[in-house]
């Protein structure tokens, strides 16, 4: 694709991966989707001054506290020691990163090595939940439910991916999902009865999978915790 902000990050030695993200990456865009893209950076890297006027406010968590908006694409940015402890940690954003088809991988340093940790997935996994649920419910308050229902699809499409790295040690299929966007986002209803009740019937086995595969490994950190408590 043709974008000026793109081409000039994959030329600047200061940034050492460019992936897609959102949408695209699951096939649920649209015509009228903006493109993703998650950038990480040196450290010290230094925003270009041609490009200013498309920064924008971002998430406040990050070390570059702006994002891009620029030809339709939006930029995010990582520095190098905060993604990097996304890697280390097992974060499913650094999983789906890993295991991305080569076209929505647009600059790569060397190939990311992934360790799979089940209980750690699935420890991250229930605090997003909780997080994402939160966001949904001030959606819906809002009255803005199109955000509302995507929030809960997020929520799912997690958890899809989390059993697939534990079952197959890596993410097999990013489409998973579509069918769960169709029938949760895409259904014009908006009475929270009816949402939140199709959300449990789909997201309900995936928990319950995820719990199955992991309360062993659960089991056993308690008791250890314990033993050592004892000591």
């Amino acid at each position: 694709m043709e974008n000026k902000f793109l081409n000039w990050l994959i030329e600047s030695p200061k940034v050492y991966y460019i992936y897609n993200r959102g949408s695209i990456i699951y096939g649920i865009n649209n015509s009228e989707s903006d493109i993703d893209f998650l950038v990480i950076v040196d450290n010290d890297f230094e925003f270009p001054e041609d490009f200013e006027e498309y920064k924008y406010q971002g998430w406040g968590h990050r070390k570059f506290k702006y994002n891009v908006l620029c030809d339709n694409c939006d930029f995010i940015f990582y520095s190098t020691e905060e993604w990097f402890n996304k890697v280390t940690s097992g974060n499913i954003e650094a999983w789906e990163c890993a295991c991305l088809p080569k076209k929505f991988i647009h600059k790569e340093h060397v190939k990311l090595l992934m360790s799979t940790n089940p209980l750690q997935l699935r420890k991250d996994f229930e605090e997003w939940m909780n997080l994402d649920y939160l966001v949904a419910d001030q959606y819906f308050r809002k009255e803005q439910y199109s955000k509302w229902k995507k929030e809960l699809w997020r929520i799912i499409n997690r958890v899809k991916l989390i059993n697939q790295i534990i079952d197959n040690h890596k993410i097999v299929n990013f489409k998973i999902a579509i069918s769960d966007y169709l029938l949760l986002v895409e259904n014009n209803t908006v009475d929270e009865k009816i949402i939140l009740k199709s959300w449990l019937d789909l997201i309900s086995p995936e928990i319950e999978k995820l719990n199955k595969s992991t309360d062993g490994m659960l089991k056993k950190e308690r008791e250890k915790k314990i033993i050592q408590n004892e000591k």
